[in-house]
Order: C-alpha cells, then sequence, then structure tokens
C-alpha cells in the first residue's frame, strides 16, 4: 500500500495580488539512483531518488517581464522520490529552491514533473499521447522575503529529457513559464 505524503502549495490568496509573467530558459541534469524494482500489471517498475540541477536564464521579452526576479545563473535544485514504468512514464515530486548564483535562496515550494505525459494533443497541438524525451510539471512556491512582502510563483515547466533506467545523470532543457503573484 501507498502512503502517500501530504504537503502545503501555495494557492491563489483570497485578496488582490498582481501578477508578472516569468518565463526562464533551463538547462541542467536530473540524476537517479534506483533503490528498488517490481512488477505491475502495466510493467515492470522502478522507485528511486531523484536530484534536479538546473542552471536558469531568461530569454529576453516580452514574457519575462521582471528577469531580475531570478537572475540568469540561478539555480533550480530539488531532491525526492521518483517512479518510472519501463515504457519511461515517469512520476518525480519533490521540495525545489530557487537559488540566486551568490547563493541566497529566492523561492522554495514544491515541484512535480511527468516523464512522457504531454499536454498538447489535437486540437491544441501536434503531441502524441506519450512523446519521447519529454518531461512537464509545475513548480509552486514562495520566496523568502520577510511576510509582509511575499511573492508566490505558479509555473510550468516543459523539457526534452529522457530519465534512464540505469543509476546516473541525463540532460534536460527547456523552459519554465508562468506567473509570480506579489500583495498589490
Amino acid at each position: 500500500m501507498c502512503a502517500f505524503p501530504t504537503t502545503f502549495v501555495p494557492v491563489v490568496p483570497e485578496s488582490d495580488c498582481c501578477l508578472s509573467q516569468v518565463h526562464k530558459k533551463l538547462t541542467g541534469t536530473r540524476t537517479v539512483i534506483w533503490e528498488n524494482d517490481y512488477a505491475c500489471a502495466t510493467g515492470r517498475t522502478q522507485r528511486g531518488k531523484l536530484k534536479v540541477d538546473i542552471e536558469l536564464s531568461s530569454p529576453g521579452g516580452p514574457c519575462d517581464e521582471d528577469p531580475g526576479l531570478i537572475p540568469d545563473g540561478s539555480k533550480l535544485r530539488s531532491r525526492g522520490w521518483v517512479i518510472r514504468r519501463e515504457d519511461g512514464l515517469a512520476d518525480f515530486a519533490g521540495r525545489f529552491t530557487i537559488v540566486a548564483p551568490r547563493g541566497n535562496v529566492l523561492f522554495r515550494g514544491m515541484i512535480e514533473l511527468l516523464d512522457r505525459v504531454g499536454t498538447h494533443h489535437p486540437p491544441f497541438g501536434g503531441e502524441v499521447c506519450r512523446p519521447e524525451s519529454h518531461v512537464e510539471g509545475c513548480l509552486a512556491g514562495l520566496d523568502s522575503l520577510p511576510a509582509d512582502s511575499h511573492r508566490c510563483l505558479h509555473l510550468q515547466f516543459v523539457a526534452r529529457g529522457h530519465l534512464s533506467d540505469r543509476d546516473g545523470s541525463t540532460d534536460v532543457d527547456g523552459f519554465l513559464n508562468g506567473v509570480c503573484m506579489k500583495s498589490a
């Protein structure tokens, strides 16, 4: 039986907020250490620990409305558990931090990434049901500023990347795109 942990994810508040769009290029690695494999009705399945280490940069305007919010060279870092089916379908969830080039934590929250799951099926796009080397997901987190100036991130993650069935690192590159909310 799976024991599903509960966690806090920031949601849209009941107060007035201003939005700015966030758009970042991401390039980095995902490193997995598989701890267990087992049989499921849908095929051989693995469970392991995944480490995400990604560098962020701004592709420029108009979609990155405040490039200084997350400066170029900042790192998205995460650790958590991943479940991967033998055909590459996978689900990763963990806590994340976005760390500035000088080492200070800018944002922290929760991340979930899905391998081989696409959301742009016809008529919205041309993705197939289980696209190869495709990772999508979302991040939700709060900044590390004092409580009276909090900002919240809600970001979509889309990238090319393959999660190997063997221990080790694989490359990932793509984009984060979403919003930063701040009290009005």
